[in-house]
């Protein structure tokens, strides 16, 4: 059997099918319209990033003046604030590498204290490399040298001081290490000059008179010790040196006259016993 499609207007089909054709095409048209205005949508861009906002920046402190903080490190240390004076000294070189004097400075005040040596090497070291006083440079490092027990080491940076800055404590130092050393005629050179320069240097004499002695020179040595009393004649310490040397050598007639001596010396330094208040 064929079926055949149904023929046909709208108008010629039964209610119930044109109300149903009326909502398939409003539903059809409906449909049309959501999908032109999507066709036709703009897309909103996204929304921005959000950017924390920067760290608060503390401003930087002012600028270290070097020649003030080694300024302010001497007055300490003559103040003898050691601790607020190597602060400032410190502060003054890390402020100016190219300054050798803060350095110097610092490791001196290091030497004075004794204790950290390796440290005060280190900066002497360091102005090695930079414009600086030579006497001086050689002077710390001669004492850095008897710190560490180098005798032979400071001698010869005492030296290299003497020839480019004549100092006599210093010459005198170093005649003191050389007698030391054994290193006789050297020693007697060096405190023979200072001796020279500074005639009641009892130091200097003492030790000469000491070296001449032990090289079989009785009348030198002899001469350095009456000398040397004789600068001081109130003071008995000299005479009883000069005493001595009579004694070692069995002299007993110039040791007698001279123990006379320290006995007057001895008495008219004697001072009477205060009076005890009387009772009453």
């Amino acid at each position: 059997m064929q079926v055949e499609a149904p023929t046909g207007s709208l108008h010629e089909r039964s209610p119930s099918a044109r109300a149903h054709a009326r909502a398939l095409g409003c539903a059809l048209a409906a449909a049309a319209v959501v999908l032109g205005c999507a066709a036709h949508r703009v897309t909103e861009p996204p929304p921005p990033p959000v950017v924390p906002a920067p760290p608060a920046v503390e401003p930087s402190p002012p600028p270290v003046d070097a020649a003030r903080e080694l300024a302010l490190g001497r007055e300490a240390r003559r103040a003898g604030r050691l601790a607020e004076a190597r602060e400032h000294l410190a502060a003054a070189a890390d402020a100016d590498p190219s300054a050798a004097e803060p350095r110097l400075d610092l490791a001196e005040l290091l030497l004075d204290d004794g204790k950290e040596l390796d440290a005060a090497g280190d900066l002497l070291r360091q102005s090695q490399l930079l414009h600086h006083d030579p006497a001086r440079l050689a002077r710390l490092c001669g004492a850095l040298g008897e710190l560490r027990g180098d005798d032979a080491y400071a001698v010869e940076a005492y030296q290299s001081a003497l020839e480019v800055e004549p100092d006599l404590d210093l010459r005198l130092r170093r005649g003191l290490l050389l007698a030391r050393l054994g290193r006789g005629p050297e020693a007697e050179l060096e405190l023979a000059r200072v001796v020279a320069d500074r005639p009641a240097e009892r130091a200097a004499r003492g030790a000469l008179a000491t070296l001449l002695e032990r090289a079989g020179r009785r009348d030198a040595a002899e001469h350095q010790l009456a000398v040397m009393a004789a600068l001081s004649p109130s003071e008995p310490a000299p005479v009883h040196d000069l005493l001595a040397f009579y004694r070692r050598r069995g002299e007993s007639g110039h040791a007698a006259a001279v123990e006379r001596w320290a006995r007057a010396l001895e008495g008219g330094q004697r001072k009477l016993r205060p009076l005890l208040p009387a009772r009453r």
